[in-house]
């Protein structure tokens, strides 16, 4: 796969699935729709192949099963087929997103099958082909033609997508073979050549050169651009370009067995699909046609000929003229009687040899009367019969016998406004000579579609002739009436009461005309044809009158609007409280036409208005009338209370201790109003901040203190007072908590105010000084009342821990040996400490240090305790310079305490020997380890209980040396 095709392939399919739902709505919705049923049988597909003069058998299909299908174009378009089968190198019908032959000219439809090639395709595109389709099937024709009709199309032809028109030869062929045949050739030809149909050889000669495949695959000669066809703009059918409707055809012998394959291959790669639409029906073995000829030639509305007159003709064919002759027999068929309506006619007719064509004539008989239109049909019979029984009927073709030349006026009788011209519409043989009459307001006496104009009723007479055929004339006639715009008035506009009928009486002139009338919208009239109808309007409406005197642009048109007053109003206010001083503005609505009138009109800006301003000094009801001559009274009331504004007296500014309260009692007038509210703000400190009378125990300054007074309606009264609150917190005292130890003393004080007074006075230098030394025995909790210059009180308290005192116990004197060491231990409740003096210790300031002095040594330790309470103790720790060794005399290896006897060590020594034998002498164990001792057995075998002998021999760490001998039990 080249570069550029592998970048196209990925690009273009990345976006195919977002395209494809917006571009198949944007189908043109006259353009034909391609339906593709895909998976189809190899029988399904050959028998929508097969037409008349063909039988099939032996059906394969080597092709992915959504590579094929049969399709139906609806309806019929310049794509040139109306229906067949499809085969394809890709996907045959779009599904979601797999975009298939049936979907937008702009989308992908590659689809690698991954299917293989197909190895005759593979030698006619000159390349490796991938994504074969192949049909095949054996057929025996009746006739000595095979033929049918198909339509190439591809993507690799220049397009949104590239232009792959000579590099890529995407490829399809029909093999056929059979009796008479030389090998398997390819029928898919461009006419009248032996080039094979395919994307190199049928292109827009867009990138072809000398050289290229455009050029080579053609023999010199270039592509064949007269029979592509861009697709470009479509959205039914996806391949970028097609071909013409081409004919596949071969000669063949009569009722014998021929294979057809029917192949079509991607080349060079698996991307890029083509496929190839063959004709339903086409594949067909006809070698006889009849064509029918009218008489003189006449052919509208189909082939005719017109008794006395020329006479009509069946033209026969066939495709060769052969050097021997050919008898065609036909069933003669149709309403016409041979011999009766038409000189009479054999069963036969012969094309002499050395010709492809006979001729047999229809001559119409007169009759008297007319018969009106007869027909002839010949239906061909093959002349090869192939053992099938009945004869078989290949073509057939039809003649109609007329009394008389066929001519008629299209357009019907028509009355038009006057001054407006009718075209008048016929239809005719071509052949035939028009002449109309009158000629006066014509365009064109002679015309076969001409123009008038008349400005009275005028009937117009058509004669058709056929110059030099004896034909008898024709004729034909057309009235056109002429009217005159009418002039409707449907009266006045009106303004009526919700009930009330209104009759109306059209004016229209001229009054010689008839008239038909249209009344719209027919909504509460008594009839919507009629000159004078009634209407009982229920709401606003106009209506529309249309007067027609039967012609068409003559139309006369009015209007007329009744507007229907509502049977009430608005009246938006509801009931309302308004401070007094305050004005209500009123919201209303309610139709223009009324009168309106309020009622009391004292305080009210302008009584006769919908919307006024009433500005009461009291409480009143007002009411507002809406009248109109002969409809009744519409009458809305508003009740408006009307509040006083509250004034609100609170005494002088206070001050008061934090602890203390103070009773608020405010005045608030006028007294008579009930319906006052409270509001204290803020509300900190206050025991009921929605009443009019307060209990206030705040504990800091409320600079002011504000009560506000409001009615319902909003009317509100305010006032303030100063509350300065003196702070009770003014006294210190330090320390507020310490702790001591046992015989410490705190000095306490006291500060911010202007006397104190300590409590309990115990062990107290003085009980009412702001200094005083306290030397307590036990915890303490002081209490210190204090007074400031507003007589205002503080209470403090002080408390004094008395914390245990410091011990611990260092134990008695230690001893130690060469190598030995001790850790200490300060057992009490100190959790800091310090030893001296630091020789040999390995930490002087934790409680366990490991002690190994170089001599005889005295350690002082100092402990703290958590609250910094003092203990001190010391330890004697003595060095003895030589080591100590020393043997158990019994050990039991049953038990899990002194299960082996070893020797016992207090220093440093080196081991040259320790034995021991039994009673008898013998060895039992022997070591240099002096760490090794004896588990009681020998060579892994329990001894005995009894009394064994050992000996020691070793040399302390200062040279001595160290001889022991002894009896040791093993116990059991």
């Amino acid at each position: 796969m080249d570069l550029a095709r592998l970048k196209s392939f990925i690009g273009i399919r990345n976006v195919c699935a977002t395209v494809f739902v917006v571009l198949v709505l944007l189908t043109t919705k006259g353009e034909a729709q391609i339906a593709i049923n895909s998976a189809q049988t190899a029988t399904a597909l050959a028998q929508k192949l097969v037409g008349t003069g063909v039988q099939i058998s032996n059906t394969t299909l080597t092709c992915p099963s959504n590579a094929n299908g049969i399709f139906t174009v609806t309806p019929p378009s310049a794509f040139g087929l109306d229906s067949g089968i499809i085969l394809t190198t890709g996907q045959a019908n779009t599904v979601g997103a797999t975009i298939g032959a049936n979907t937008a000219y702009t989308l992908f439809a590659t689809t690698d099958n991954l299917a293989a090639g197909d190895a005759q395709l593979t030698a006619i595109a000159n390349q490796v082909t991938n994504d074969a389709c192949v049909l095949e099937f054996d057929f025996i024709p009746a006739g000595d033609t095979i033929k049918f009709d198909y339509v190439f199309a591809s993507e690799e032809y220049n397009g949104p997508h590239g232009n792959f028109n000579c590099s890529i030869n995407d490829v399809f062929a029909f093999f056929i073979s059979g009796p008479g045949i030389t090998g398997s050739p390819n029928i898919a030809l461009v006419p009248g050549t032996t080039v094979p149909v395919g994307v190199s050889t049928v292109n827009d000669a867009v990138g072809a050169s000398p050289g290229n495949p455009c050029y080579t695959n053609t023999q010199g000669n270039g592509p064949y651009t007269q029979y592509y066809n861009s697709n470009a703009g479509s959205t039914t059918l996806t391949y970028t370009g097609f071909t013409d409707v081409f004919t596949a055809t071969h000669q063949v012998i009569p009722c014998n067995t021929y294979h057809l394959k029917l192949a079509i291959a991607d080349a060079s790669d698996w991307v890029f699909d083509s496929g190839v639409f063959l004709k339903a029906g086409s594949l067909t073995s006809n070698a006889i046609s009849v064509t029918p000829i009218g008489g003189g030639g006449l052919s509208t509305p189909l082939p005719y000929c017109v008794r006395g007159c020329l006479p009509g003709q069946f033209v026969f064919n066939r495709p060769i003229a052969y050097g021997t002759p050919l008898t065609i027999h036909y069933l003669i068929q149709g309403s016409a009687i041979n011999g009766t309506d038409y000189s009479f006619i054999a069963d036969s007719v012969v094309i002499p040899a050395n010709q492809n064509q006979a001729t047999r004539s229809i001559a119409g008989l007169p009759a008297n009367p007319a018969t009106g239109p007869k027909t002839v049909k010949l239906m061909v019979l093959s002349p090869y019969s192939c053992g099938a029984g009945a004869p078989l009927i290949i073509d057939s073709a039809e003649i109609t016998i007329y009394d008389s030349l066929q001519v008629s006026i299209l357009t019907a009788d028509t009355a038009v406004c006057k001054y407006e011209s009718v075209h008048i519409m016929t239809t005719g043989d071509s052949l035939l000579t028009f002449a109309w009459s009158p000629a006066s307001a014509i365009d064109s006496v002679s015309g076969r579609n001409p123009t008038v104009m008349p400005l009275q009723t005028t009937m117009y007479t058509l004669t058709a002739t056929l110059p030099g055929s004896g034909c008898p004339a024709s004729h034909d006639n057309i009235t056109v009436t002429i009217r005159e715009a009418p002039q409707v008035d449907a009266g006045p506009d009106t303004t009526t009461c919700l009930g009330q009928s209104i009759p109306f009486d059209l004016n229209v002139t001229p009054t010689t005309q008839t008239y038909t009338y249209t009344w719209s919208p027919a909504t509460d009239l008594s009839a919507t044809n009629i000159s004078n109808p009634v209407s009982t309007p229920t709401a606003d409406v106009t209506y529309y009158i249309q007067v027609d005197p039967g012609a068409a642009g003559c139309l006369g048109y009015d209007t007329v609007s009744i507007h229907v007053l509502p049977n009430d109003i608005t009246l938006f206010n509801k009931d309302t409280s308004i401070c007094k001083g305050a004005s209500v503005y009123i919201a209303a609505d309610g139709d223009p036409a009324f009168n309106y009138r309020w009622r009391p009109d004292i305080w009210v800006s302008d009584s006769t208005l919908i919307n006024p301003t009433i500005t009461p000094d009291t409480s009143q009801l007002y009411t507002l009338t809406a009248s109109f001559p002969g409809c009744p009274d519409i009458v809305k009331s508003l009740f408006i209370d009307v509040q006083p504004n509250p004034i609100v007296s609170l005494p002088e500014n206070v001050d008061k201790c934090q602890w203390d309260t103070i009773r608020f009692e405010p005045t608030v007038g006028p007294a008579s109003y009930p319906f006052y509210t409270y509001s204290w703000t803020p509300s900190n400190g206050i025991d009921s901040p929605a009443s009019k009378d307060i209990l206030f125990y705040g504990q800091a300054d409320v600079l002011p203190l504000t009560l506000t007074v409001t009615t319902p309606a909003g009317c509100t009264g305010i006032d303030t007072i100063d509350v300065i609150v003196h702070q009770g917190n003014f006294a210190r005292v330090a320390p507020a908590d310490t702790g001591i130890c046992p015989r410490d003393t705190v000095r306490l004080m006291a500060s911010g105010a202007l006397s104190y007074q300590w409590s309990p006075d115990h062990y107290l230098s003085a009980a009412d000084s702001a200094i005083t030394i306290s030397y307590p025995v036990t915890n303490m909790t002081y209490t210190m009342i204090a007074s400031d210059e507003y007589g205002c009180t503080d209470t403090l308290t002080s408390n004094i821990d008395v914390h245990p005192a410091g011990l611990f116990d260092l134990g008695e004197t230690v001893t130690l040996y060469p190598g030995e060491s001790v850790q200490l231990h300060a057992a009490g409740n100190a959790l800091y400490f310090h030893w001296f003096p630091p020789l040999g210790l390995s930490d002087t300031t934790i409680a366990d240090p490991i002690a190994q002095p170089p001599v005889n040594t005295r350690y002082f330790v100092t402990g703290i305790t958590e609250y910094g309470c003092v203990a001190y103790d010391s330890v004697d720790v003595l060095v003895d310079p030589e080591t100590l060794l020393d043997l158990p005399n019994a050990f039991s290896p049953t038990y899990q305490v002194n299960t082996e006897i070893k020797i016992i060590k207090r220093g440093i020594a080196t081991l040259k020997y320790f034995r021991i034998f039994n009673r008898w002498g013998q060895k039992v164990f022997e070591t240099t380890d002096i760490d090794e001792g004896w588990n009681g057995r020998l060579k892994g075998n329990l001894q005995p209980m009894g009394v064994y002998v050992y000996m020691i021999e070793a040399v302390t760490s200062t040279g001595r040396v160290f001889n022991k001998q002894g009896n040791i039990t093993l116990i059991r």
